[in-house]
């Protein structure tokens, strides 16, 4: 068994169980991590608090076959409610365990700055390889795109995705 304590960016959270749940973090050494928060549903939980989405925070951690987190702490908080895309895009691109600095260092950034939630958008979408600038409309060729489907990984501009009535989940940065 590992023990492993790292600062950690909570990207999502989801219930697992009746009273556990299962948690996205982000973490500078291993990248995104899947870990499973026992009893953090009940309402005598003290971890709760300190892992909910949009939460920067120390975490310990522990690996035997999978992750569990064994105790958090809070260090920030982002309040601005944008930024739950942002980190659900961000969970949808990276592999998990797999590390990457440039991704880490825009989520720090994130917590520091007065940073646009749709500058951080194209910010990860160029990260993960995806670059907006580069991009062209899936349907029209246009130069504009401003949205990103992710299911099928193309690039669309706000009157095509509007004429084709798409219901794919889309990230705008514009």
């Amino acid at each position: 068994m590992i023990e492993y304590c790292t600062e950690a960016i909570v990207l999502a959270k989801e219930d697992a169980g009746e009273a556990d749940s299962r948690v996205f973090l982000y973490t500078p050494d291993n990248g995104l991590i899947i870990a499973k928060s026992k009893s953090t549903r009940k309402i005598t939980s003290k971890l709760a608090a300190h892992l909910e989405p949009l939460n920067w925070s120390t975490v310990r951690l522990v690996n035997n076959k999978s992750w569990q987190i064994v105790d958090a702490l809070r260090m920030k908080r982002l309040s601005n409610l944008r930024f739950l895309e942002v980190f659900r895009l961000v969970k949808e691109v990276s592999a998990a365990e797999q590390p990457d600095q440039w991704m880490w260092q825009l989520l720090k950034t994130l917590y520091d700055d007065d940073y646009n939630a749709a500058a951080a958008i194209a910010a990860v979408l160029k990260i993960a390889g995806f670059d907006p600038q580069e991009a062209t409309c899936h349907s029209c060729q246009s130069e504009q795109p401003n949205s990103f489907l992710l299911n099928s990984a193309k690039y669309i501009c706000q009157q095509c995705l509007y004429l084709s009535g798409d219901s794919e989940p889309s990230f705008k940065w514009s």
